[in-house]
């Protein structure tokens, strides 16, 4: 219930409509366009969750949450809003789990909410996965679903010497990619491609692909074709970075992945996320040796070398 009260915040724009200001019911149901009394019950709701902060009739955002709630110039929305995509399919679930088919409700998501959820995702996991790569000897960089570029943007800064692609089905994701880059002046080092890394050309002679939230949306047949496709992309010598979900040998911890990977199930054809054991066996499979991994957030980042 009380994910249901903050996704139907997002869905009528409550974050976004009081923004830095300090508003009453009234003002935000006629902001919203909702009724005034369902609205101060979904208001209160929110304010005993810790999402707003109520000062008499007023209501204002929570500070430290205003970044992550209120939408960016940059995705138009906060990432939240791919949730309230997915809510219906959710519902689906019992039947997805007796057939093994994805939720027919789900369809085709919207490409810029998606985009947000990404940028979302990536921002929080940056500084961590920026500290542990060491890009010193990166000529050629491929970022492999890369998005918004959230992570190839902030490596090119640090390495000045560093070139790169970052390549991405999603064309909103691209857009905002490429308008980062222009902001920073990097359009010279980093383009932005589009199409479908399984089928298009990705390019060749790499120092480093990077990996990211890519192999659990994928079945295992695709997920070996796309290893065997970077092995081919990456030099000898080069390595690839593999950042994502994952799972203990038992399937069973950490605990938001083992949830994500029902998520996998409703949004996904074929994905889930995999154990880390099972995803360093893929690696010397296709190619790759040298291979290790450290335990980042809810999953690992592994690293290998062709």
């Amino acid at each position: 219930m009380e994910s249901r009260v903050f996704l139907t915040a997002v869905e009528l724009g409550l974050f976004a409509a009081i923004g830095k200001e300090s508003c009453t019911a009234q003002e935000l149901a006629a902001a919203v366009g909702a009724d005034l009394w369902a609205l101060a019950v979904l208001l209160n709701a929110l304010t005993a969750q810790e999402l707003l902060v109520k000062d008499g009739e007023h209501f204002r955002n929570v500070a430290e949450l205003a970044e992550l709630l209120v939408p960016r110039a940059t995705a138009g929305n906060t990432g939240f809003e791919h949730a309230v995509d997915i809510w219906d399919a959710w519902s689906g679930l019992s039947r997805i789990i007796r057939t093994g088919m994805p939720s027919e409700s789900f369809g085709r998501p919207d490409a810029s909410r998606a985009c947000a959820a990404m940028d979302l995702y990536s921002r929080v996991h940056a500084p961590a996965l920026i500290r542990l790569l060491d890009c010193s000897s990166v000529d050629r960089l491929l970022d492999l679903g890369g998005g918004t570029g959230v992570y190839t943007l902030e490596l090119a800064r640090r390495h000045p010497r560093l070139h790169a692609v970052i390549f991405d089905a999603n064309k909103a994701a691209l857009q905002v990619a490429r308008k980062r880059l222009a902001q920073h002046n990097l359009l010279d080092r980093v383009r932005v491609k589009h199409g479908d890394f399984l089928r298009d050309d990705i390019g060749d002679g790499y120092d480093m692909v990077l990996v990211s939230s890519v192999i659990c949306l994928l079945g295992e047949e695709d997920t070996l074709l796309l290893l065997q496709r970077v092995c081919q992309a990456v030099k000898p010598g080069g390595r690839v970075v593999i950042c994502d979900a994952m799972l203990n040998e038992g399937g069973t911890s950490p605990r938001a992945s083992a949830v994500f990977s029902v998520h996998l199930l409703v949004t996904t054809q074929r994905g889930q996320v995999y154990t880390h054991e099972r995803v360093c066996r893929w690696l010397r499979s296709t190619g790759f040796g040298d291979i290790r991994r450290v335990p980042l957030g809810s999953g690992y980042l592994i690293t290998a070398r062709k």
